[in-house]
């Protein structure tokens, strides 16, 4: 990592009082921070805690967004049924990674995990968060007909240099 990604990480660190945690684990916490923070109506600590889905195969986080704000769970969906309102989903893919290169076979796995998700039965093993996010995908979809947008984003953040 150069000196100035380690400086803003360093601050980041400070600023959310985030020594307790490797380095790794809080540079996915600063990146899904960095990214989403432009994406989102708001953003807080507890939120990027919800969104790292720990240790999944190709996902370090995820991100189901309504109208521009984070959703943490499923019954703020269930409820947007009640209400028979249209609205706008955003779905936000993040993976990061401290190696200093990485090939795009990396970023293939990354994509291949995402398209995996996005099916109504995955293949792969979610971990307990990556499939309470499943979940809530899976309602979104069942009130498909009120949605005025859908979109879905992917992040790679890397520091290091791909390698082909």
């Amino acid at each position: 990592m150069d000196t100035i990604i380690q400086g803003y990480l360093d601050r980041f660190i400070d600023e959310f009082e985030l020594t307790q945690y490797k380095t790794a684990d809080n540079f996915e916490r600063f990146c899904i921070y960095s990214l989403l923070k432009n994406e989102l109506s708001y953003l807080d600590s507890n939120d990027i805690d919800e969104i790292s889905v720990g240790k999944n195969k190709g996902i370090d986080g995820i991100c189901l967004a309504i109208d521009g704000n984070p959703v943490t769970n499923i019954r703020m969906i269930e409820d947007l049924n009640t209400k028979k309102r249209n609205f706008g989903v955003t779905l936000y893919f993040l993976q990061a990674k401290t190696s200093a290169h990485f090939k795009d076979s990396e970023i293939a796995n990354f994509c291949d995990t995402v398209i995996d998700f996005l099916k109504e039965t995955p293949d792969y093993d979610l971990t307990p968060k990556t499939a309470e996010y499943h979940s809530m995908y899976m309602e979104i979809l069942k009130q498909l007909s009120y949605l005025k947008t859908f979109n879905c984003k992917l992040f790679y953040c890397s520091t290091g240099i791909w390698y082909w």
